[in-house]
């Protein structure tokens, strides 16, 4: 996965973030590595001043997201984790470039697919709430999904929750209070009410091809990639309703 994010104080400086594996079968490993790229050289073009230094090993392949430190910060935060453990490192970036990580460890480890000793596949997935409140986090085969809390002031993850198994890509809802998510084998679209306890699933709709991702939008609708053969979106209408009432339209 790939992750770019401004570098804070209007600079024109990006950092490209993007896990690449090395190794072989059997001895594999995920990294993260980042450029920094000035747009403000070759007549506004850009070109990349650093380009793919490592900033951690063995991680979670695509399992990496950001979010603004604070509502009136320039800061953000960049959060990944390890593989075969339950730590997160979150880098704050600053004014001053990427700073040393923040680790926390919480919930249940997770870990890549093996097969004896050999790494078949660490395909995960970590997306934040709008709010930067909220983490979740998912893998493709193994353990369910786990909902989290953050403290984007500290960088801290804490309080696990374990949701019902559901591979598939994620998303919160705009007002930060429902929880979408989709199963990639099924197609079966649940909600999550955050404001209820205990956290109990609710079908909402059920997607007939193969998808692959789902994003918030700025028209506050959250929209389902389609991938394959197909050309067209799914959308969640209403995602801050209840149930039903979020108006799934597959």
């Amino acid at each position: 996965g790939q992750l770019i994010v401004p570098k804070p104080g209007g600079t024109g400086r990006y950092y490209i973030f993007q896990t690449a594996t090395n190794g072989s079968a059997g001895n594999r490993n995920v990294l993260i590595t980042y450029s920094e790229v000035d747009m403000n050289l070759n007549n506004g073009a850009g070109d990349v001043i650093v380009k793919k230094d490592t900033l951690l090993t063995h991680v979670f392949c695509e399992a990496q997201n950001a979010v603004k430190a604070s509502c009136n910060s320039e800061n953000i935060w960049v959060i990944t984790g390890k593989d075969s453990t339950n730590l997160f490192y979150a880098y704050l970036i600053t004014t001053a470039g990427i700073q040393p990580p923040v680790i926390s460890a919480s919930g249940p480890v997770f870990r890549g697919v093996y097969i004896g000793n050999t790494l078949l596949d660490t395909r995960q997935m970590l997306k934040f709430s709008p709010s930067g409140k909220f983490l979740i986090r998912n893998q493709l085969y193994g353990d369910p999904p786990v909902l989290y809390d953050f403290n984007n002031s500290t960088g801290v993850v804490s309080n696990a929750r374990s949701l019902q198994s559901c591979f598939g890509p994620a998303s919160f809802s705009p007002d930060n209070s429902k929880l979408y998510l989709v199963n990639w084998f099924g197609g079966q679209v649940y909600q999550y009410d955050l404001c209820k306890t205990p956290l109990t699933r609710v079908l909402v709709g059920t997607l007939t091809t193969f998808r692959w991702q789902m994003q918030n939008a700025l028209d506050g609708k959250i929209y389902l990639m389609h991938a394959g053969s197909s050309n067209y979106l799914s959308v969640i209408n209403t995602p801050n309703a209840v149930g039903a009432g979020c108006n799934l339209t597959a």
